[in-house]
Parts: C-alpha cells; sequence; structure tokens
C-alpha cells in the first residue's frame, strides 16, 4: 500500500480512510505487513499516536493525532462519551423499525470478544439500529453504539439472523 487517503488534517489531528484488511497497531500482523499507523507515519515523515481502533475488516474513518496533547484530547473525547460514532452494516433479514439490541459480551481469544453465555461475567453492549435501507433478504442499517462496548462491532451479532453482519467472518451469514 503506497499511501492511506487523508480525509481531514486539523488542530494536530488526522482522519483517514482505513481500507478492509488493514491493522490499525503495528506488530501484531501475522502476515508481516504495515500497520496504517507505520504507513501513515511513512507517509507524513513523522510519529503519530492512534486514537482508537478499527477491527481489520472494517472499512471507515480512522482518528491519529500528531501531538501528545491532541492525543490526549481526543482519547479523554472518546473515553467520555463525547464522540458519536456510527457504522453501516448490511443484516440478514428484513428490519422495518429502528431497534435496540443489548447481547453481553465476553472476551474471548486473540482480544476478540463474543456473545457471553448466561452465567458469564460480561460487558453490557448496547447498540441501536436504524434501517437505511430494506432489500429482499437484507438491510443495509446505521448501527449506533449506546455504550463503550458495542453489539455493531464486526464480531459480534446484534441478536438475531435479521440483525447479524452479512458475511462476517466471525458471524457468516
Amino acid at each position: 500500500m503506497t499511501g492511506l487517503r487523508v480525509l481531514e488534517e486539523a488542530d494536530g489531528l488526522v482522519a483517514v480512510d482505513k481500507p478492509a484488511g488493514l491493522l490499525v497497531i503495528p506488530g501484531r500482523n501475522p502476515d508481516g505487513g504495515p500497520s496504517a499507523r507505520e504507513i501513515l507515519e511513512a507517509q507524513l515523515k513523522r510519529g503519530v499516536f492512534v486514537v482508537h481502533r478499527l477491527d481489520r475488516d472494517t472499512t471507515g474513518v480512522l482518528l491519529f493525532a500528531l501531538t501528545p496533547e491532541a492525543h490526549r484530547a481526543a482519547s479523554m473525547a472518546f473515553e467520555g462519551g463525547q464522540v458519536q460514532k456510527r457504522y453501516l452494516a448490511l443484516a440478514q433479514g428484513v428490519l422495518s423499525e429502528p431497534r435496540a439490541v443489548d447481547i453481553p459480551l465476553a472476551p474471548a481469544r486473540r482480544g476478540r470478544m463474543r456473545p457471553a453465555r448466561p452465567s458469564e461475567d460480561a460487558k453490557s453492549s448496547k447498540t441501536l439500529l436504524t434501517p437505511v435501507e430494506t432489500f429482499a433478504r437484507a438491510t443495509l442499517v446505521q448501527a449506533s453504539p449506546l455504550d463503550r462496548t458495542h453489539a455493531s462491532d464486526s464480531r459480534a451479532p446484534a441478536g438475531n439472523r435479521a440483525s447479524a453482519p452479512r458475511g462476517s467472518p466471525i458471524w457468516p451469514g
């Protein structure tokens, strides 16, 4: 990969368009390829700080900081719930109206999350699913997390086949 598309650079922050298949953090790629951080550092010819992550197979806007001060401010905004996240996903089945989903998640292997069993300690994962467009056997939904751990995470289904991410490598559809 030659570089990442920079969407915006302002106030010590850089927003980039992260493609699918790219890890954000260095040293975790079993294929040995570069991470988004390494690519951006080479592109900008300076160090950057990761503000948040997106899963390897998730595309979207990824935020980096150029200074420790910008990193701290942006990280605190994420931590304090001041950042609104929205995801688009193609869900199996037809969802005709907004639906709140709460599937407790438990740790799985390699830092992943999975739906918790009834007896397990788990984190709440509340997500609002809003239909955007309906097709014959699927619905394009906007998933808006309502807490820090959320079922719109591509690794956790959203409650049933009518709202599970389609084609997820973990939750095939």
